[in-house]
């Protein structure tokens, strides 16, 4: 099974401060099954990637590598006559299923983030704030991940931001 794979960007602009943007991702993680026929050389691969059991066509995955991945986001600003600019955001972003080792055992699930935010820049943009919120949905997820417990005895993952809410302020001289 050869690896193949898409990467797509697209951004669209329209009148009136609207934008669009599209980036997207899409792979064959999957790795070639096991198709060969000697029980020794079977148990060899199980032996060294630490797997109890491997059978001939086994489906295993690339670590580190989601079969799909992607975002959009929605923009869009508009004038408030004297006083400035109103900018809107929104943007959503996914990953299917993703593999943190070799052997398959330590996996997250396809998740989604929900982010958005709300700006203010002064007429003179010599000033501005901004509301915004990550993780809005306050999804739980792996963010990175590693299985080590075949050769030093543990396993460790990095679980992603919780939902967060801010205020920004800038001032420019």
């Amino acid at each position: 099974r050869p690896w193949s794979g898409l990467d797509l960007d697209l951004s669209v602009s329209g009148t009136n401060g609207r934008y669009l943007d599209f980036p997207d991702a899409i792979r064959n993680p999957a790795l070639d099954p096991f198709d060969f026929n000697n029980p020794a050389v079977i148990e060899l691969v199980a032996a060294a990637l630490g797997i109890p059991e491997l059978l001939p066509g086994d489906d295993l995955h690339m670590k580190d590598l989601p079969m799909f991945k992607g975002s959009i986001g929605v923009s869009y600003e508009h004038s408030l006559s004297e006083w400035g600019i109103l900018r809107h955001w929104v943007g959503y972003r996914y990953q299917s299923r993703i593999f943190y080792n070799t052997e398959n055992t330590l996996m997250q699930g396809g998740y989604g983030i929900f982010d958005a935010r709300v700006a203010f820049e002064s007429l003179e943009g010599n000033w501005g704030a901004s509301i915004y919120g990550k993780n809005l949905l306050n999804r739980e997820y792996i963010q990175n991940g590693s299985d080590l417990r075949g050769t030093v005895g543990f396993a460790t993952v990095q679980y992603g931001a919780p939902r967060f809410l801010g205020i920004e302020y800038f001032v420019r001289y």
